[in-house]
């Protein structure tokens, strides 16, 4: 979860729903390179309460590293956030809908990406614990 980018950002096209392929413009990084946003849509989220909800207008940007929920879009939507003891709260008329812990100065959101069980492929046991790990390596491992 990002307080500085201006949308929510993904670069796995893989996890979108009601994907929608248009290039509307160029999201600019940190280390003032650029990306191109390739499309928007939708992305399931599987939350800290197990419930699963919907990440709405999602940029698809392949030239990101991570996936970026922007702060500032939620605000925007009529949501507020807290941020204490290393954990960022997100709420809509009281109710928590986002939890994040912090990690190595980022929060990171306390859920996944919902894919669809069709997704899923039969794998190894170190295809499944690189899934668990974040896509660590085998060296990682």
């Amino acid at each position: 979860m990002d307080s500085g980018c201006s949308f929510h950002m993904c670069p796995n096209i893989d996890w979108f729903q009601n994907f929608s392929t248009k290039e509307t413009g160029t999201v600019f990084m940190g280390n003032n390179h650029s990306c191109k946003v390739k499309g928007i849509g939708d992305i399931p989220l599987k939350l800290h309460d197990n419930k699963i909800r919907m990440l709405t207008d999602v940029r698809y940007v392949p030239g990101l590293k991570r996936n970026l929920i922007s702060l500032g879009t939620l605000d925007e939507l009529g949501f507020s956030y807290r941020a204490e003891n290393s954990s960022l709260h997100v709420y809509k008329n009281d109710d928590l809908i986002l939890s994040g812990t912090k990690k190595h100065g980022l929060y990171v959101l306390n859920g996944f990406c919902n894919i669809p069980l069709a997704c899923i492929v039969k794998s190894d046991r170190t295809d499944l614990w690189h899934l668990r790990l974040g896509h660590m390596s085998q060296k990682g491992l």
